[in-house]
């Protein structure tokens, strides 16, 4: 029994560490000048324009990119917050993004309703144009509260994200994002 869960094991790491391997790296984006300069997380929009990486935290340092040609457009600093791309996303003309800040807002309830407290997750929302931030509820926002955060085209826990047309591969590793081809 433990032969074949030592293969099973043997099989699976070898899968996992091949994911990808096949993939042609085609950039590395600059590591940026700030003082760790450790990406966290990526997101992409949907019509494959723009794509943002962020860096650090507390503060967190947002850097926005056009996809095509890989030029850095703006970096936004924000300060004490560490943000949330799982659960971030953008406008629907994709000339904004609503960056999840993880802020949490507790409201006293009554106890006799068995509840001590709700949790608001609140966003700042970015204007790409004009740099403008808001900060918005999430009751306020147009997906509102409860909806669905992952996305197919991403993998959280090794740091992989794929363009919606599935033509483009980024992966942090080694403190880096690098562009495979797919």
């Amino acid at each position: 029994m433990t032969r074949l869960l030592s293969r099973l094991i043997f099989v699976f790491i070898s899968i996992f560490n091949s994911y990808g391997q096949t993939d042609s790296l085609i950039y590395t984006l600059p590591q940026p000048d700030l003082k760790w300069g450790i990406p966290g997380g990526l997101l992409i929009s949907p019509d494959n324009k723009y794509f943002l990486v962020q860096y650090d935290y507390k503060p967190t340092y947002v850097a926005v990119y056009e996809l095509n040609g890989f030029k850095k457009l703006k970096t936004f600093k924000i300060k004490g917050h560490y943000v949330h791309f799982s659960s971030s996303f953008f406008t629907d003309d994709n000339s904004g993004v609503y960056i999840d800040i993880g802020k949490r807002i507790n409201i006293n309830l009554d106890i006799g309703k068995h509840s001590i407290g709700k949790e608001k997750i609140q966003y700042l929302l970015f204007n790409l144009q004009t740099g403008e931030r808001q900060k918005i509820k999430c009751e306020d926002g147009p997906k509102g509260c409860e909806y669905e955060t992952s996305s197919p085209y991403r993998n959280e826990i090794l740091k992989e994200y794929l363009t919606f047309d599935k033509s483009l591969l980024f992966k942090i590793e080694d403190r880096k994002v690098n562009i495979y081809e797919k």
